[in-house]
């Protein structure tokens, strides 16, 4: 069979079934497991597809290949991920909050070893390798929200019943002084909620353009984390705050 009636197979198992495993490939196909992903590579070269541990999966509406100008923060949320994988050490365990910071942070997983992820952010597990880390997804109500798609409800709370974790990775839509940490929706409030009791630290991963500003529900007040990882310089006034609260503060000075 030649390489494009392979490369045509493979598309239309994509097109139907949104994800193909490599074992399936070599065996419809009749080659290699060599072969197939020579032909992966391709589809993924030509912005088809994205491989995963053993396979693929159909590219469609990811974010982070959308045109630069229509992500926002791009590049501040790449130089937060940059921080935030400093705090992570090999052999760790932690909670992975929804948000495309924290998809950022998952793409940059692979610079560690023997890690335990726990996350209930469904958009980013295709881009954690299986492979190297130990991953727990969170089940509960999907819900698509800002095209990042992340698990709530009663299932996910009960998931997390028995569960305790060394650090937790969130994001916010809004920081003040007085309000504290602050959300637009309440979907991601429950488990946010219950993963603060369960974490020893909680890290929150915040762009300098939420700050100043208030959101409407109440996710925690500051004091209630424990690191803050941000792209820019703060205003004194967070500076200061922060200092008195023992709260470490990484910016874009400390790369």
């Amino acid at each position: 069979m030649f390489a494009g009636q392979r490369i045509n197979i493979i598309k239309k198992i994509l097109l139907e079934q949104k994800q193909v495993d490599i074992n399936t490939l070599t065996s419809l196909l009749n080659v290699s497991d060599v072969t197939v992903r020579k032909d992966l590579d391709s589809l993924e070269t030509d912005g088809f597809l994205r491989k995963v541990h053993g396979g693929a999966i159909l590219l469609e509406d990811d974010p982070l290949d959308m045109p630069k100008n229509d992500i926002p923060e791009l590049q501040e949320k790449e130089m937060i991920a940059d921080l935030a994988i400093t705090l992570i050490d090999d052999g760790d365990n932690f909670y992975l909050g929804p948000g495309s910071t924290c998809l950022m942070l998952a793409k940059k997983l692979n610079q560690k070893k023997n890690l335990t992820v726990i996350t209930n952010n469904a958009s980013a597990l295709p881009y954690i390798d299986c492979s190297s880390v130990n991953l727990l997804f969170i089940g509960g109500d999907v819900v698509n929200y800002n095209n990042m798609m992340f698990t709530h409800g009663e299932k996910a709370l009960a998931y997390l019943e028995d569960i305790f974790v060394n650090k937790a990775f969130i994001g916010t839509d809004c920081v003040d002084l007085e309000a504290g940490l602050t959300i637009n929706h309440s979907y991601s409030l429950d488990v946010y909620k219950k993963i603060l009791d369960k974490s020893r630290q909680t890290i929150l991963l915040a762009s300098k353009s939420k700050f100043d500003r208030i959101a409407l529900q109440l996710l925690c007040p500051i004091n209630a984390i424990s690191a803050l990882v941000t792209e820019g310089d703060l205003p004194e006034k967070y500076k200061r705050y922060l200092y008195q609260n023992d709260i470490k503060l990484l910016t874009s000075f400390d790369l």
